[in-house]
């Protein structure tokens, strides 16, 4: 872990990490996330596999799309 949010628990930026990596989604076939603001979002499972992170926040269905996983924890994103 490089640059990571000092606003979550490290257990849960690992569990974050994990899920990126071993594509883990829900039934539905997205991996659910939350922000450190208060926001949800979601990845579809084909983007996981295509290493795209792609997140659509479920609220305003707005689309953040980030190079690393250190840089999507960076803007306070982690699994919900």
């Amino acid at each position: 872990m490089k640059n990571v949010s000092k606003n979550w628990s490290v257990n849960l930026l690992e569990q974050t990490f994990d899920a990126l990596d071993d594509y883990f989604t829900g039934p539905d076939g997205f991996l659910h996330m939350k922000n450190i603001n208060g926001n949800f979002g979601k990845i579809l499972l084909e983007d996981l596999i295509a290493r795209r992170l792609l997140i659509q926040d479920k609220n305003s269905d707005v689309k953040y799309l980030y190079k690393t996983a250190d840089e999507l924890i960076a803007d306070g994103w982690v699994i919900d």
